[in-house]
């Protein structure tokens, strides 16, 4: 039976991601990136990100890849 799949759940999964990008979040600002485990992969192009998902979903068959944008330092949110 699979577990029901919580936002705790699912932040724990990606705890060591979400560790990795924050302590080197300087070196990617403005730039979407994926994080596998303890490794950050900047994104040129939708073509490359699908190509480079496959790879690393191969590579690393347990974990999930996070894929997001850092933001850069002169980057707001427009919230209506």
């Amino acid at each position: 039976m699979a577990t029901k799949q919580t936002a705790y759940t699912r932040r724990k999964r990606f705890s060591l991601e979400y560790k990795t990008l924050q302590a080197r979040e300087n070196e990617f600002r403005g730039q979407n990136v994926i994080v596998v485990g303890n490794e950050i992969y900047p994104i040129k192009n939708g073509e490359h990100a699908a190509r480079l998902l496959k790879e690393l979903r191969r590579k690393y068959p347990k974990r999930t890849p996070l894929l997001t944008y850092v933001m850069g330092e002169e980057t707001y949110i427009l919230w209506l």
